[in-house]
């Protein structure tokens, strides 16, 4: 980094990260936000109830323990709703550790690997679980995003924190860690109204400041 004409982030915390404990000039950096293009992202409808879930995650060392929450989440989750569908889309070589875990559940588990049509796929869902990119493209689709990070689940995304979250990079590392069965309570919470205002309110956040258009 040291020998970086410019060195390029998406936020300020994964800069430092990247770059500590070495220390880059003012003139050295720049913090770019992220962004979607919502001619490509833009859903069209909003979800009636939770019943399809998405997981979109590389299958891989890093991203385990985030995939493994979420697949907890979504057993106890299917108890209560039978009819619940869990969607993994992604691959990896911790490909066969995953489908050990989801074995007990793997009538409600479709693995899709690797795919290049997110927007499309997003669109036949309800709810989406990751981090990162896949959370803004979640919103631009209308969709209840569920973020679960590196170190556990952190929060279903609403409009009162969108903003604190974006500046994260739709991680969420420095929010406190939810247990799997509160956040079941949580979705099951949500009526129509609340899905519909959670819906709207990140969409039109989304769109004013996270735009590609004006994304620099």
């Amino acid at each position: 980094f040291k020998a970086s004409f410019l060195t390029v982030s998406c936020n300020l915390i994964s800069l430092i990260f990247l770059t500590f404990p070495s220390s880059i000039q003012d003139n050295k950096y720049l913090v770019m936000k992220n962004s979607i293009d919502f001619d490509n992202f833009n859903g069209k409808k909003n979800p009636e109830k939770i019943e399809k879930i998405l997981l979109i995650s590389r299958l891989c060392t890093e991203k385990l323990d985030s995939i493994k929450n979420a697949i907890a989440m979504f057993r106890i989750y299917n108890e209560k709703h039978p009819n619940s569908v869990l969607t993994i889309a992604g691959d990896g070589e911790k490909r066969k550790e995953v489908e050990e875990w989801i074995e007990d559940i793997k009538k409600s588990v479709i693995m899709l690997g690797q795919i290049n049509n997110v927007a499309e796929i997003m669109a036949e869902n309800d709810m989406v679980i990751g981090m990162g990119r896949c959370i803004l493209e979640a919103v631009a689709m209308k969709k209840i995003a569920l973020i679960s990070s590196y170190n556990g689940i952190k929060c279903i995304l609403t409009p009162d924190i969108i903003e604190k979250v974006a500046s994260t990079n739709f991680a969420a590392i420095d929010f406190e860690t939810i247990e799997e069965r509160k956040i079941v309570d949580l979705v099951e919470k949500l009526n129509q109204d609340d899905i519909d205002k959670i819906v709207k309110e990140n969409y039109d956040y989304a769109y004013k400041n996270l735009n590609s258009n004006d994304s620099i």
